[in-house]
């Protein structure tokens, strides 16, 4: 009897679970609606570039803007002669909402683009302090930007840096 209690307890516990998993899945209701479109989640309004609105302010259209988010991450070294460790980059890249095709087309020479943009930013040291500095912050996104608008051309509004961690000695 005592080896067939924890069996007992078991069967029990898995019902109860399945229960309540089919239960939720009926009564509540979903998170998104089924015609949701990938698109439409990627999308948002962008300020008219107000000054005294809150925001970058850059002019940006009224327009919605796209943001095209890189499949993977960056991971360069941060190059400088005292720091030998590696700088890991998220990135996206905020468009005109008529060029987010053709910057998921283009997805693998942005990558190329962006990824040569930071290698030569390593190799003249400036990522080693991207952590501390605004200064070199803002020419990182500068060149980052310079490099997606070789590419994509003036569809290209803005280079955000959504994550960046610094990894080694």
């Amino acid at each position: 009897m005592k080896n067939l209690l924890p069996i007992i307890v078991l069967v029990a516990c898995a019902a109860l679970g399945a229960g309540a998993g089919f239960g939720a899945k009926f009564l509540l209701p979903s998170a998104a609606p089924p015609d949701a479109d990938l698109y439409d989640a990627a999308t948002e309004t962008v300020g008219s570039g107000d000054k005294n609105e809150k925001g970058h302010g850059k002019g940006h259209h009224d327009a919605p803007a796209a943001f095209v988010k890189f499949s993977r991450q960056f991971v360069v070294p941060a190059g400088a002669a005292s720091h030998r460790g590696l700088v890991i980059i998220d990135l996206n890249i905020e468009v005109a909402p008529d060029a987010a095709q053709q910057a998921y087309a283009l997805e693998p020479r942005l990558r190329d683009v962006c990824l040569s943009a930071l290698l030569r930013l390593s190799a003249e040291g400036r990522l080693a302090n991207i952590m501390t500095s605004a200064e070199e912050g803002a020419a990182l996104k500068a060149r980052l930007l310079d490099a997606v608008k070789s590419v994509i051309g003036e569809g290209a509004l803005d280079v955000l840096i959504t994550d960046i961690a610094m990894q080694g000695s």
